[in-house]
Protein backbone atom coordinates (compact mmCIF):
# COMPACT_ATOMS: atom_id res chain seq x y z
CA UNK A 1 0.00 0.00 0.00
CA UNK A 2 1.74 3.21 -1.03
CA UNK A 3 0.45 6.26 -0.02
CA UNK A 4 0.28 9.03 -2.82
CA UNK A 5 0.89 12.83 -1.81
CA UNK A 6 -0.01 15.51 -3.47
CA UNK A 7 2.50 18.19 -3.51
CA UNK A 8 -0.27 21.00 -3.19
CA UNK A 9 -0.74 19.15 0.47
CA UNK A 10 3.03 19.62 1.24
CA UNK A 11 3.20 23.29 3.15
CA UNK A 12 6.70 24.76 3.41
CA UNK A 13 8.02 25.93 6.68
CA UNK A 14 11.01 25.54 8.91
CA UNK A 15 11.89 21.92 9.60
CA UNK A 16 10.43 20.05 12.39
CA UNK A 17 12.42 21.01 15.96
CA UNK A 18 15.74 17.87 16.56
CA UNK A 19 14.83 16.07 19.43
CA UNK A 20 17.91 15.01 20.90
CA UNK A 21 16.22 12.19 22.89
CA UNK A 22 14.84 10.53 19.60
CA UNK A 23 17.18 7.94 19.64
CA UNK A 24 17.15 6.58 16.18
CA UNK A 25 17.74 9.99 14.47
CA UNK A 26 21.22 9.86 12.52
CA UNK A 27 21.04 13.98 13.49
CA UNK A 28 20.77 13.35 17.19
CA UNK A 29 23.70 11.08 17.32
CA UNK A 30 25.64 13.73 16.12
CA UNK A 31 24.43 16.27 17.56
CA UNK A 32 25.53 14.28 21.38
CA UNK A 33 28.69 12.92 19.73
CA UNK A 34 29.78 16.88 18.59
CA UNK A 35 28.85 17.64 22.33
CA UNK A 36 30.88 15.09 24.11
CA UNK A 37 34.09 15.16 21.40
CA UNK A 38 33.96 19.11 22.11
CA UNK A 39 33.70 18.89 25.90
CA UNK A 40 36.63 16.22 25.55
CA UNK A 41 38.98 18.68 23.40
CA UNK A 42 38.10 21.69 26.20
CA UNK A 43 39.56 19.27 28.86
CA UNK A 44 42.04 18.71 26.76
CA UNK A 45 42.95 22.22 25.75
CA UNK A 46 42.55 23.29 29.92
CA UNK A 47 45.07 20.27 30.72
CA UNK A 48 47.48 21.18 27.94
CA UNK A 49 47.02 25.31 28.97
CA UNK A 50 47.95 24.14 32.44
CA UNK A 51 50.83 21.74 32.02
CA UNK A 52 52.80 24.48 29.97
CA UNK A 53 52.33 27.00 32.81
CA UNK A 54 53.90 24.72 35.25
CA UNK A 55 56.97 23.93 33.11
CA UNK A 56 57.63 27.41 32.03
CA UNK A 57 60.78 27.84 34.21
CA UNK A 58 63.85 27.18 32.46
CA UNK A 59 66.58 25.39 33.67
CA UNK A 60 70.98 26.43 33.40
CA UNK A 61 71.86 25.06 30.27
CA UNK A 62 75.04 23.95 32.07
CA UNK A 63 73.09 22.64 35.47
CA UNK A 64 71.62 20.19 32.72
CA UNK A 65 74.86 19.19 31.46
CA UNK A 66 75.99 18.57 34.75
CA UNK A 67 72.51 16.03 35.61
CA UNK A 68 72.89 14.54 32.32
CA UNK A 69 76.29 13.79 33.47
CA UNK A 70 75.50 12.36 36.87
CA UNK A 71 72.58 10.50 35.24
CA UNK A 72 75.00 8.80 32.54
CA UNK A 73 77.73 8.11 34.69
CA UNK A 74 79.26 4.70 35.35
CA UNK A 75 78.60 2.59 38.05
CA UNK A 76 82.18 1.18 38.79
CA UNK A 77 85.56 1.85 37.24
CA UNK A 78 88.18 -0.62 37.20
CA UNK A 79 91.73 -0.08 38.64
CA UNK A 80 94.14 -1.39 36.65
CA UNK A 81 97.15 -0.16 38.73
CA UNK A 82 98.09 0.74 42.08
CA UNK A 83 98.62 4.19 40.99
CA UNK A 84 95.16 4.20 40.09
CA UNK A 85 93.81 2.10 43.10
CA UNK A 86 95.31 4.51 45.38
CA UNK A 87 93.41 7.64 43.47
CA UNK A 88 90.38 5.74 43.83
CA UNK A 89 91.16 5.00 47.88
CA UNK A 90 89.43 7.37 50.24
CA UNK A 91 91.99 8.48 52.80
CA UNK A 92 90.20 7.87 56.66
CA UNK A 93 91.39 10.17 59.13
CA UNK A 94 93.18 8.10 62.16
CA UNK A 95 90.72 7.23 64.53
CA UNK A 96 91.18 8.55 68.12
CA UNK A 97 92.37 6.12 70.32
CA UNK A 98 90.06 4.69 72.93
CA UNK A 99 90.41 4.03 76.57
CA UNK A 100 91.16 0.45 78.01
CA UNK A 101 87.32 1.03 78.94
CA UNK A 102 85.51 1.40 75.77
CA UNK A 103 87.76 -1.23 74.06
CA UNK A 104 86.86 -3.59 77.24
CA UNK A 105 83.12 -2.17 76.76
CA UNK A 106 82.88 -2.50 72.70
CA UNK A 107 85.26 -5.28 71.79
CA UNK A 108 86.46 -7.80 75.06
CA UNK A 109 83.42 -7.21 77.71
CA UNK A 110 81.11 -9.62 74.73
CA UNK A 111 83.31 -12.73 76.07
CA UNK A 112 85.20 -12.04 79.07
CA UNK A 113 82.43 -10.48 80.96
CA UNK A 114 80.58 -13.83 81.17
CA UNK A 115 83.29 -15.97 80.38
CA UNK A 116 82.31 -17.23 77.43
CA UNK A 117 84.59 -20.10 75.62
CA UNK A 118 86.94 -19.96 78.58
CA UNK A 119 87.81 -16.67 78.42
CA UNK A 120 89.25 -15.25 81.31
CA UNK A 121 86.39 -13.30 83.39
CA UNK A 122 87.20 -9.45 83.60
CA UNK A 123 88.16 -8.48 87.57
CA UNK A 124 88.73 -12.33 88.07
CA UNK A 125 92.92 -12.06 89.25
CA UNK A 126 93.16 -15.86 90.17
CA UNK A 127 92.30 -16.72 86.28
CA UNK A 128 94.03 -13.75 84.54
CA UNK A 129 97.48 -14.47 86.68
CA UNK A 130 97.29 -17.70 85.55
CA UNK A 131 97.11 -16.99 81.91
CA UNK A 132 100.08 -14.25 82.52
CA UNK A 133 102.20 -17.26 84.19
CA UNK A 134 101.62 -19.39 81.42
CA UNK A 135 101.59 -16.32 78.46
CA UNK A 136 105.35 -15.81 79.97
CA UNK A 137 104.34 -12.30 81.24
CA UNK A 138 102.39 -9.10 80.35
CA UNK A 139 103.95 -9.21 77.44
CA UNK A 140 102.64 -13.26 76.34
CA UNK A 141 99.22 -11.93 77.42
CA UNK A 142 99.49 -8.73 74.26
CA UNK A 143 101.10 -11.25 72.04
CA UNK A 144 97.99 -13.55 72.69
CA UNK A 145 96.00 -10.53 72.20
CA UNK A 146 97.07 -9.25 68.77
CA UNK A 147 97.71 -12.61 67.65
CA UNK A 148 94.42 -14.56 68.88
CA UNK A 149 94.40 -17.44 71.18
CA UNK A 150 91.69 -20.75 71.31
CA UNK A 151 88.42 -19.19 70.42
CA UNK A 152 89.77 -15.66 70.61
CA UNK A 153 89.87 -13.91 67.08
CA UNK A 154 93.27 -11.92 66.57
CA UNK A 155 92.61 -8.65 68.44
CA UNK A 156 89.28 -9.59 69.68
CA UNK A 157 88.01 -9.36 66.50
CA UNK A 158 88.56 -5.68 65.97
CA UNK A 159 91.55 -5.18 63.57
CA UNK A 160 91.79 -1.67 63.97
CA UNK A 161 92.70 -1.83 67.78
CA UNK A 162 96.63 -0.87 68.29
CA UNK A 163 98.87 -2.42 70.66
CA UNK A 164 98.13 0.44 73.33
CA UNK A 165 94.75 -0.21 73.05
CA UNK A 166 94.93 -3.42 73.55
CA UNK A 167 97.61 -3.45 76.23
CA UNK A 168 95.66 -0.90 78.52
CA UNK A 169 92.13 -3.02 77.85
CA UNK A 170 93.83 -6.08 79.65
CA UNK A 171 95.08 -3.45 82.10
CA UNK A 172 91.01 -3.17 82.91
CA UNK A 173 90.45 -6.83 82.85
CA UNK A 174 92.86 -7.66 85.24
Amino acid sequence: MTIDVDPKDVKPGPPPPLDLLDKHSNQAFFARFGLVLGLLLAVTGGLALAAGLVGQHEQDPEQQRELIAQRIAPVGVVATSQEQLAALTPVAAPAAPRSGEQVVAQVCGACHASGMLNAPRSHDKAAWALRERAAGGPDGLLKHAIEGKGQMPPKGGDPSLSEQELRDAIAVMR
